[in-house]
């Protein structure tokens, strides 16, 4: 764990983050009146987007702002053990509902008056104890299309889910994806597996009959050969090195590789349906410097910051604001579905005994 100091001479990383080539200067900051003072934030986010967001906010309201960077379970950890005496005010970023339901003791109840501001109901703040502000995309596809084209294939015959079981001839053993009792994206590609194939009511999660999802699922095992990657990162390497040819990995992923230029690879939006995942954050229950965190989240929801975030590869949780990057389509032009997460969080235990019990299946 490392703590760092973010100071307003970061701003100079924000050209190269947000690919600003028609101006030098940041965005102007609204002016509000200054409060001054610290903010302690636990974050698993990245370095840049911490280095993006926090100067903005940093120089908005006078607050100096010290950032420990973690992974999302030691920051929760780190949280609890402090409990007593928090050192912390807000952990930003990784607060999903499964992180929610796994502490729910250690947040501060806060509804910002900017969360009238998010227009679906699925993303807004309906526990009052933690706040979306940013939506990651869980569903897509990378596709080497020199290697679809060496097959027999294009990039046409890659829409979606199914398309991969109706291609298993060409496909089998160069579909990749991570191990999704370990990985949090690998795990997302498979829910929203088991929802687009199950039966029923469209968004009424609880309800679904997903015994066809199984059996999708023990067909989609058939085209990866039975073999999951270890880590996330091996998914689309894999697929950009040319040692596959599709992986199902994340938005964010593939839109930072063609934003380093990386050629042949094309990102696939599945025809079936998309999910995003909101990125929350939270209070830390008796945070020593309160005001500034509530300007924090305030912050986070505003009009002003989520249009820092259409510049980058995360997507606003204001939702009527549009990604910069041309190759980011609008929400509203792809097929979108909303997880149920209180529902999907009970049930993954269940869901990942029967992946195990089809892989171990598979090997037989």
């Amino acid at each position: 764990m490392r703590k760092r100091f973010i100071t307003v001479l970061v701003l100079l990383l924000t050209i190269s983050f947000f690919g600003c080539s028609n101006s030098n200067q940041q965005d102007p900051v609204e002016e509000v009146e200054k409060i001054g003072g610290e903010l302690v934030i636990y974050t698993p986010n990245s370095d840049r987007e911490v280095e993006v967001v926090i100067p903005y906010f940093e120089e908005k309201y006078g607050v100096t702002v010290t950032t420990v960077i973690a992974g999302v379970d030691d920051c929760a950890k780190r949280i609890k053990d402090e409990a007593e005496k928090p050192e912390c005010d807000v952990l930003w970023g990784g607060m999903t509902y499964t992180v929610y339901q796994n502490y729910p003791d250690l947040w501060e109840e806060y509804i910002s008056p900017n969360d009238e501001n998010i227009t679906e109901k699925d993303f807004k703040n309906t526990t009052g104890y933690f706040t979306r502000y940013c939506l990651f995309g869980n569903s897509p596809f990378v596709v080497n299309v020199e290697g679809l084209a060496e097959v027999g294939l294009t990039i046409d015959d890659i829409k979606g889910y199914q398309d991969l079981i109706d291609h298993a001839d060409k496909l089998k053993g160069k579909v990749l994806i991570g191990d999704p009792t370990g990985s949090e994206s690998a795990y997302s590609q498979v829910k929203s597996m088991i929802y687009l194939f199950g039966e029923g009511e469209h968004n009424d999660w609880a309800n679904r009959d997903y015994t066809n999802s199984w059996e999708f699922l023990k067909k989609f095992i058939d085209v990866i050969d039975g073999k999951v990657m270890s880590a996330s990162t091996a998914v689309y390497k894999g697929v950009q090195e040319g040692d596959a040819l599709v992986g199902l990995t994340n938005e964010v992923a593939v839109i930072n590789l063609l934003k380093q230029g990386v050629q042949g690879i094309e990102i696939v939006y599945p025809e079936e349906g998309c999910s995003w995942t909101a990125y929350g954050a939270s209070i830390v229950k008796n945070a020593p410097h309160m005001e500034q965190a509530k300007a924090f989240i305030d912050f986070l929801i505003s009009e002003e910051c989520q249009k820092i975030y259409a510049k980058t590869s995360l997507r606003p949780i204001l939702t009527g604001i549009n990604n910069d990057d041309e190759r980011m389509p609008a929400l509203d032009e792809v097929n979108l579905f909303i997880e149920d997460r209180e529902f999907t969080f009970t049930q993954r235990k269940e869901w990942m005994s029967k992946w195990n019990q089809l892989m171990k299946e598979h090997k037989k």
